[in-house]
């Protein structure tokens, strides 16, 4: 079908930082990297990107498209004993996220101020899960019943 749908992304606003950043959900890893690298051509994601990795973030800085932050989540189940879970990979992408933002914008957490960073992690979290649910909603076939 020509139709389907393999990725689905979302640009999210995060307003108290005054930083965007990119969700992009797809159907497995190599498909969500070859969405990026021919969304912004030069853009080289490491090999070590493969269908073993559940989750990656990016920072892609380039004259002709900025600074561009980005998170990808992969529905494809991982063939991995004890192998990390879709709500565990999302936690740990957003922590990544959260440390981008928080550098970006100047800001070094330390035990006096990591309160802000918590904050940023719940708001990341919810806004990953929100679009990972639209995301399995809209791939075509539901890619979870078939991997």
């Amino acid at each position: 079908m020509e139709d389907d749908i393999a990725v689905y992304s979302e640009r999210i606003k995060v307003p108290l930082f005054h930083a965007y950043y990119d969700i992009a959900v797809g159907t497995d890893m190599p498909t969500l990297k070859e969405h990026s690298e021919s969304e912004y051509p030069g853009l080289k994601l490491s090999d070590s990107v493969g269908h073993h990795t559940p989750g990656y973030t990016y920072l892609l800085h380039s004259n002709e498209f900025g600074s561009k932050l980005t998170v990808l989540i992969s529905l494809q189940e991982l063939d991995i004993p004890d192998g990390p879970s879709l709500e565990s990979t999302i936690v740990h992408e957003a922590v990544h996220v959260s440390w981008y933002i928080m550098d970006g914008v100047g800001i070094k957490v330390d035990q006096d101020n990591h309160e802000i960073q918590c904050y940023l992690v719940e708001h990341i979290v919810r806004e990953i899960t929100r679009v990972v649910a639209i995301a399995q909603d809209s791939i075509a076939d539901n890619p979870l019943d078939d991997l």
